[in-house]
C-alpha cells in the first residue's frame, strides 16, 4: 500500500494507519528529513528482526531509532555534552549515547545507542502514536538510500506493509555524532559538517 501524506500538515487517518500497522508488527517505509527510513516499533524483536531479513544486513549492526526527548532519556543516559543536541532539534544529527540496560537488545551496540529526533510533524505524529521506531535507510544493505518511494519500492517491494510518500528528499545523511566520550566526536559527516558541529558543541 502506499499512502501520499503531507509531511508538515499529515492527515490523521493515515497516521493512524501507518501506526496501527507498527503496533502490530509490521514494517513501513516513511519519509525522514533526508532520505526514506524503513519503520520498524523499536520494542519489538520479531519486528527487529524482519528488518535485518528485509535489508539483508548483517546483525551485529543495529539500527538507528527514532524517538521523543522523553523516549530517548528512557532509553539512554544523557551526557553533559550531548546538551546541545536537545537544544537544537532543528539539525540532521544521529546521536550516539550510553543505552541503558533496560533498552531492547536488538538497537544496542557496545552498550550504546543510536537515536534521532523526528524533525516534521509526520514524523512526530507517528513516534507519539507508535512509541521508537527504527530510522533505518530503506534499502537493501549496501545500496543506494531511496530519496524517493520508487526508489524504495524498486529495493524492497512487498515485504512492506506501507509506503508512505512525501516526495522527493534532500538525500543527504545526517551527521553522526558519539556523545559516550569526553568530547563528541563526528562519525559520519552528512547534513552538518564537522565546522558546524564545533561551532555548536565548541
Amino acid at each position: 500500500m502506499i499512502l501520499k501524506v503531507n509531511p508538515d500538515s499529515p492527515e490523521p487517518d493515515k497516521i493512524k494507519i501507518a501506526a496501527d500497522m507498527l503496533i502490530s508488527g509490521k514494517l513501513v517505509v516513511f519519509p525522514t528529513e533526508t532520505v526514506y527510513g524503513l519503520g520498524a516499533h523499536a520494542c519489538d524483536k520479531a519486528a527487529l528482526a524482519r528488518v535485518y531479513e528485509v535489508k539483508k544486513r548483517p546483525d551485529n549492526m543495529p539500527f538507528p531509532v527514532m524517538a521523543s526527548e522523553a523516549q530517548i532519556r528512557e532509553l539512554c543516559t544523557v551526557p553533559e555534552i550531548a546538551s546541545p543536541f536537545f537544544d537544537r532539534r532543528d539539525l540532521f544529527i544521529t546521536a550516539i549515547l550510553p543505552a541503558r540496560d533496560s533498552a531492547p537488545v536488538g538497537i544496542v551496540h557496545h552498550g550504546t545507542m543510536a537515536l534521532r529526533f523526528p524533525c516534521s510533524e509526520l514524523t512526530r505524529s507517528i513516534v507519539e502514536n507508535v512509541g521508537p521506531i527504527t530510522s533505518t535507510s530503506a534499502n537493501i544493505h549496501g545500496g543506494l538510500p531511496p530519496t524517493n518511494i520508487a526508489e524504495a519500492l524498486g529495493q524492497l517491494g512487498e515485504n512492506i506493509s506501507i509506503y508512505i510518500d512525501s516526495g522527493t528528499l534532500p538525500g543527504i545523511p545526517s551527521t553522526i555524532i558519539d556523545f559516550t566520550g569526553t568530547k563528541p566526536k563526528v562519525i559520519r559527516e552528512g547534513a552538518i559538517s564537522s565546522e558546524e558541529v564545533a561551532n555548536i558543541y565548541g
